[in-house]
């Protein structure tokens, strides 16, 4: 249901519409996002496609995110009909106020970002700022810039007014199980790395919270790259979060660790 529907928006994208119920669903999903703690994907879904060389890459996988700046994913690209999923050949980062590690399998290696100190004294996380995000070191290792979006909207991490602030918002396609909105990017630095998001947030049901993003699609700046991200039954403020959850993970024997600046020089050694 979702995915039709969400294609059908996105299409629509491109289409001027009636906009008069914007205002409360932006109202309604900044209070969502008010209450939100933290938020659990146990199915995360995620699909890349070049538009140039006609190919689409998907891997599964699961998402936790934390407030003020915690995520945590891990995906597993789909394997061939002809061969199983290696489950060692993942890519998965994890995040924290101090850090970011980046796990791909298909190298076995981990790439250590520490943030410098101070960075992000107040208290927010390191992408929700656009221009501390896409001209910090973080933005050289981040591989899948155009990805960072998706944890702010996830995480519920906009304040009253940001959406508007960053983003030209309006609605694309509502029925009656979603709403679909187009977020264009104001900020020039982030107009350089993609074109735009198409958020499909779920409006009051049975069974769930109201305004849960259930599919984020971007769009690079030159339409060459698409990213959907598809979140199953995703839960708001899931029980037994806690910031232990967010901490480097060993990884299997063989591999390999670069540590970046600040903190380390930039050079392989045995992962620890």
């Amino acid at each position: 249901m979702l995915c039709s529907s969400f294609a059908v928006a996105v299409t629509l994208a491109t289409v001027a519409g009636p906009q008069s119920s914007l205002p409360a669903h932006l109202a309604a999903w900044e209070r969502a996002m008010a209450a939100t703690t933290n938020f659990y994907c146990p199915k995360l879904t995620l699909a890349r496609r070049n538009t140039v060389a006609k190919t689409t890459t998907i891997s599964t996988g699961s998402f936790l995110a934390m407030k003020p700046d915690r995520v945590r994913f891990r995906l597993i690209p789909q394997a061939k009909k002809t061969t199983k999923a290696d489950p060692n050949n993942y890519f998965a980062y994890i995040i924290t106020g101090d850090a970011l590690w980046e796990y791909t399998g298909e190298t076995k290696k981990i790439v250590e970002f520490r943030f410098v100190p101070g960075e992000n004294a107040d208290g927010a996380a390191p992408w929700t700022d656009p221009e501390r995000w896409l001209t910090s070191a973080l933005a050289r290792v981040y591989s899948g810039l155009t990805t960072h979006p998706v944890f702010a909207v996830a995480a519920g991490q906009f304040e009253p007014g940001q959406l508007t602030e960053r983003f030209h918002v309006r609605v694309v396609k509502e029925d009656k199980h979603y709403v679909y909105l187009e977020l264009r990017p104001r900020n020039p630095a982030e107009q350089d790395r993609y074109k735009k998001l198409v958020v499909a947030l779920m409006l009051p049901g049975e069974g769930h919270k109201p305004y849960v993003p259930a599919q984020v699609r971007v769009v690079t700046a030159d339409g060459q790259e698409i990213e959907d991200w598809r979140f199953e039954n995703g839960v708001v403020n899931a029980t037994g979060v806690a910031a232990a959850q967010f901490q480097y993970v060993k990884p299997p024997d063989g591999w390999t660790v670069v540590k970046l600046p600040p903190g380390a020089p930039a050079k392989d050694a045995p992962a620890k």
